[in-house]
């Protein structure tokens, strides 16, 4: 089971059966997998992770009354969509831990790293194919070049201190909220869902998207690695500008740039400490004021919903908009 949270249990009491089904099938798709890489996939899948996509494909096709299986399918599209996007990320960014422990190409290497997140985004396309629902598959494929795209943008920032903050909400946008987005509007598709019920998803998930990643950004700042699973300041080790960093050394000049650059050049903290780069960005007011930000697309997240189905399902939708600005990991 996936780490627990609030939203997990809502989920769960909602669609458990289809929340198991997933869990098999994430597995079980990966039969014809050769035997070279399937336990390196499997192994990489079971270190679980929020489930935030498939739960929020679930939620909206209970909520728009969809009764077949193929929810369970789509379920773990976006599922293998997403972990291959981790998969590459850390290949890229040479991480060596995640979710508190070693990352694939920590334990096994590049080459059969980005051989594995390979396998999982080419079996979620065919997998996706085979609904027969008009537009999905056009949809996840779209949805999987945005994911590239937001990768290749965002390596093309790495090492630059005069990233705007155009370009960080666009690279949120590419890697994060169409994919969420998409996991919302694929249920759409599936229950042939009016176009406003559709477009009122998406809008959902893309805020909701929004909402998480921002969060992410903020927690790089104000938690520790034993919280989040991973280094804190992880994004500036990496040579990232995030955006409570961007609003930083735009609220302090050349101080905050004297702490901030050397961290990036080096990739380290040899010249500074995270200690004082994390108290410089907070008394800039970068992280508060991009909290301020997080809670405006979660509310906006919320707002896309109005008119939707009353019930439970619709209540845990709305559930997920305060988990994703007030979680801690």
């Amino acid at each position: 089971m996936p780490q627990t949270s609030g939203l997990a249990d809502q989920v769960r009491l909602l669609v458990g059966v289809k929340v198991d089904a997933v869990e098999r099938a994430l597995v079980a798709q990966l039969a014809d997998c050769p035997q070279y890489l399937r336990e390196a996939a499997v192994s990489v899948l079971k270190r679980g992770g929020k489930r935030l996509r498939p739960y929020l494909h679930l939620l909206s096709a209970e909520l728009l009354g969809y009764e077949g299986d193929d929810d369970v399918s789509i379920a773990t599209v976006v599922e293998y969509l997403h972990v291959a996007s981790l998969v590459h990320d850390d290949v890229i960014d040479e991480s060596a831990l995640r979710r508190g422990g070693p990352t694939l190409n920590e334990e096994i290497g590049n080459t059969r790293s980005v051989l594995v997140g390979d396998y999982l985004c080419v079996k979620a396309l065919g997998i996706a194919a085979k609904p027969g629902h008009a537009g999905l598959h056009d949809l996840l494929v779209r949805t999987t070049l945005d994911l590239i795209e937001g990768e290749s943008l965002q390596e093309a920032l790495v090492g630059r201190l005069d990233v705007s903050e155009e370009e960080c909400f666009r690279c949120i946008e590419l890697k994060t909220a169409r994919l969420i987005a998409t996991s919302c509007e694929a249920a759409a598709l599936l229950a042939d869902a009016s176009p406003d019920a559709r477009r009122r998803l998406r809008a959902y998930g893309h805020e909701l998207g929004m909402a998480f990643q921002l969060t992410d950004d903020i927690l790089d700042f104000v938690s520790d690695e034993q919280t989040l699973g991973k280094p804190v300041l992880n994004d500036l080790q990496e040579g990232k500008l995030s955006l409570p960093a961007i609003r930083a050394l735009r609220q302090g000049g050349a101080r905050m740039r004297a702490l901030i650059a050397p961290v990036v050049e080096d990739r380290g903290f040899s010249r500074v400490s995270a200690a004082d780069v994390i108290s410089a960005v907070a008394s800039s007011g970068g992280v508060e004021s991009v909290q301020g930000d997080a809670e405006a697309a979660a509310a906006r997240a919320r707002a896309a919903l109005a008119g939707m189905p009353s019930g439970p399902s619709l209540e845990a939708l709305l559930f997920a908009t305060e988990y994703a600005v007030t979680r801690k990991f």
